[in-house]
Parts: structure tokens; sequence; C-alpha cells
């Protein structure tokens, strides 16, 4: 006779009933992500099509003992005792009815080729917070199906293949970023943990652009962007995708508080940042020293510049990448620049923060365009990139730069990143850095005078090189440039003497 199998909170029934498109399912240990993860393909194991996957980073953490394969099986012979078979060579269950799960890896962009050309009813990636963004998304390409995956009883339409991911809270994830509306927002005294009035609220997405808009309802997204040219049944029309997001925490798992106790208490005992991370679901939870910076340690940001008289010496530093973003390298490298001020009283003062993708013939044209909002009193820092490529391009523009009246100085080093940004780490936390509010310009992907994505980006950097789109340096090594010129005992001579120089005080970057 079958086990009963079914959930064990209203948490976990959100989760096996969801019928989102995309489902996020994060926040603290203990409360099943995992084991509902798996729950969830039994909906659908009666239609012979149905071809589910089981999908993690590693495949090695899949097939081990005690892992996704075995838990799996285990659970599936509860419902059909003695009827699942185990096709190890494949890593696949097969149901009684013809159905069937995958259990497989995506390590790396060669992993895409697996998923080629298949028909995936639905995948559950499990620990998502180590995957790649672009891998994702790539997953959601291949979301199509045959089976009968029944009726959404809410909004009468049939129920679509499907992706739902599971994560432990990660300030430096992507996922981070997918969540946030879920979470109570900056500034309140619970920010980075889950609001429970919006817990298992479903929003709608459009990849737009390249980017991800959002909105309330399907309806919203659709009247926005729809094609007025063609009619709303036309495969072209935008398509919003429902997308959920339940965060729970082992209080939503009262088996496992029932049967193991001192789970919680273990919990409990956690130092304090992955006690909040794993028992509360604190997506903002960062260890002190994991990092080489941090907001806090800047006080408030000011609103305005300082006056020329109280400054000693202002650069512009670059950090310099050439490939923009496609299918094949979603998320390359950016160039970047700061401009800085080294203050007469001691301080240092960021006025702008700014990144862009770009090819190498571009670097030239960015360089002049902020140069004519500095002024030739500002000096500009090229980083001696040690690419063949780079190189050559470094030569013919710092030429042509110097040629235009700019003061242009070439900075080389063979220190790591790292002890490249420790100066600047330092002065900012004994407390001599301050931003400009609103300084920070990706232009890249339209954001405009917001200081955010750089404190991220700033606050992730522990000196090991990371990928995807929350791993980037690039601002870090413009900062640390700008830092080590500044910081030097001897300072550099400015040209506004001899060439003039430009009033700055009523230019608005960026139009």
């Amino acid at each position: 006779m079958a086990d009963i199998v079914q959930p064990q909170s209203l948490f976990q029934e959100k989760y096996l009933k969801s019928n989102a498109k995309i489902l996020v399912v994060g926040g603290a240990a203990g409360s099943s992500k995992s084991y509902v993860g798996l729950m969830r393909h039994l909906r659908w194991v009666h239609d012979p099509n149905y071809r589910g996957f089981c999908i993690r980073k590693n495949s090695t953490a899949i097939m081990k003992a005690g892992g996704l394969y075995e838990q799996a099986f285990r659970l599936y012979s509860k419902v059909f005792p003695g009827k699942i078979e185990r096709k190890l060579k494949d890593q696949k269950l097969v149901f009684p009815s013809g159905a069937s799960i995958s259990f497989s890896h995506y390590e790396n962009d060669s992993a895409e080729n697996l998923y080629q050309g298949l028909e995936l009813s639905s995948v559950f990636y499990d620990e998502g917070t180590h995957a790649e963004e672009h891998h994702l998304w790539w997953l959601f390409s291949r979301l199509r199906t045959e089976a009968d995956m029944g009726v959404d009883p809410v909004t009468g339409k049939k129920i679509e293949a499907c992706m739902w991911v599971s994560c432990n809270p990660d300030p430096d994830s992507f996922l981070f970023d997918w969540v946030s509306w879920w979470l109570y927002p900056e500034g309140h005294p619970e920010h980075g943990l889950p609001d429970p009035e919006k817990n298992g609220i479903t929003r709608y997405l459009l990849r737009y652009g390249g980017e991800l808009v959002w909105g309330d309802s399907y309806d919203e997204l659709y009247q926005k962007y729809k094609r007025h040219d063609l009619p709303d049944d036309d495969d072209l029309q935008p398509r919003p995708i429902s997308f959920q997001v339940l965060l729970g925490t082992i209080y939503d798992n009262p088996t496992l508080m029932r049967t193991n106790p001192g789970y919680k208490a273990a919990l409990e005992a956690l130092p304090d940042v992955e006690r909040r991370r794993l028992l509360l679901g604190d997506w903002t939870a960062r260890e002190a020293n994991s990092t080489y910076f941090q907001r806090s340690w800047c006080g408030e940001e000011a609103i305005v510049e300082p006056p020329k008289s109280e400054i000693l010496k202002t650069v512009r530093a670059y950090d310099f990448a050439g490939t923009l973003k496609s299918d094949a390298n979603p998320s390359p490298d950016y160039t970047a620049c700061v401009k800085m001020s080294k203050l007469k009283k001691g301080g240092y003062f960021i006025h702008e923060v700014v990144r862009k993708r770009m090819l190498f013939g571009d670097w030239e044209s960015f360089v002049l365009e902020n140069g004519a909002r500095d002024g030739m009193d500002v000096d500009i820092i090229i980083p001696l990139d040690p690419g063949a490529a780079a190189k050559a391009s470094t030569s013919l523009f710092t030429r042509a730069i110097s040629e235009r009246g700019y003061r242009v100085r070439t900075l080389k080093t063979s220190k790591s990143k790292l002890d490249r940004f420790r100066p600047f780490s330092s002065l900012a936390m004994n407390g001599h850095v301050q931003f400009l509010k609103g300084c920070a310009y990706d232009l890249e992907n339209n954001i405009q005078s917001n200081n955010g994505f750089m404190y991220k980006e700033l606050e992730a950097f522990n000196g090991l090189r990371k990928t995807g789109e929350s791993g980037h340096d690039d601002m870090v090594d413009a900062i640390s440039d700008a830092t080590a010129v500044l910081a030097q005992r001897i300072n550099i001579p400015n040209m506004a003497t001899a060439l003039g120089s430009v009033n700055l005080s009523n230019n608005t970057p960026f139009g």
C-alpha cells in the first residue's frame, strides 16, 4: 500500500501547488525546499509524455549517497512502491506511466549542449545560488511539453511547462535581485528579511531590451509593451511570465521540528551571520570580515561636491574591457571609471562612478567625453593591461588624448586585485572616504544616479574572481588605481595653469 505523501504546512502546500511559470523558493534552512521540490514532480507523472528534470550545478552532488537522486527514489517509491524503475546510467527514474525524471548538472557553459533540442516539461534547479543567471534562462528557453499538466483553477488556463528554483539567502547572488521585492526594503529595520505581506504573491516579468521589467499583473505589462501593429493573438506579442517567490523557515517544516528538535537549537547556535541567514532567512547578512568594504563605513553621502578650494588633487581612473554582451558571453567585464579627489584636509571624495560595456575602439571617445565634462585639471589614469590587444589600443588612444591637452598617466602594477584595493579599504574603514549622493551610473543597464549597484560590487569584493553578473570587480579596480595615485606623498602637478580648465559645477553627467 502506498504511503501518503503530502505537504506539512501552508508554506509547503503553496510550494507544491504553485502554477507560476517561474517559482523561487528561498529562505532559511530546514523548510524542506529540496524535498517538496522533488514532490512537485508527482503532480504530473501520470502523463507518459511528462519529462521532468532535477538539476544542480555539480552532478556528483546529485548522484552521491544521500543526494537528490537517492532522496527522489525513496520519495517516489512511497507513492509507487516497487514500481519506480532506476536507470543509473542515464541518471533517470521512470514511472509506471512512462513519465520520467532525469537528474543532471549545469556546471559550465558547455553543459548547455546537454539540453539542446530536448523538451523539458519542468525543471527543478536545486541550490540556485550556485548557478549562473544565464544558465537558468537557457533552461527556461527549453521549457516545452506535450504532457497534460492540468488547468490552473484560478485563471482557468492550461498550466504551462515551468521551472522552480530552491536557494538559501546569499546577498551576492543574482537571485537577490530576483527576490528583493518580496523582502523588507532598504531603510526598514528588518531589511533583508521576508515581508510576510508579500510572501507568496505572484508578479509578472518580461525580458525587454535584454533587461527584466516587472509588473503586478499580466495585463499591466502586456498593455505597456504590446505591439499595436499586431493582433493580440500574434506569436510576436510579448507574453509576461508569472513569477512567484516563497520564503520559508524551519517553522514551515513541523515534521522536522517534531522528529529532530535539536535541529533548531543547532541553527540558533551558529555564528550570528549564519544564524541570520539559515534560521531567519536574512538575505543581507554578511560576515563583517568577509568583505573589504561596508557602506556604513563612509557615513552619510554628500549632497554637493566640495568646492575646488578644498580639493588638493582630482583624477579619473579607468579600468577597460573590450567585449560586448552576447549569447555566448552574457556577462563580460565592464569598462569602468571613477572620478576621485584628495581633499586638503586629508579625506577622499568620490564624485562619480560610471560603467559601460564597449569595444576597444570606443575607449578613446568615452575618455574624451568624460574629459570634456571634467576639465583639463583632472588627470586621466589609464591602466597598462598585459593583453596584447589592450596594449595596442592603450598606446594609440593615450597619445591621441594627450594631444588634446589632457594629462594622461599610465599605471602598471604587479599586485593582486586585493592588495591594490587594501589602501582604499583601510581609508573607508577609518572614515576617510565620502561619496556624492547619486554619483553612480550604469550606462549599460540604464541605471542613473543610483549608488546601490556600486556599493553592492564593493561589498561583494573579497579578492576572489567570481563569475556571473554579481561577480564583477571593474569599479573596484578603477577605485584602487585612483587611490594609488592620490595617496602618493608627492602630488602630481596639474596642467590647469598652462592649459586652462573647465568649471564642473553646473555640468550634469549623462544628460
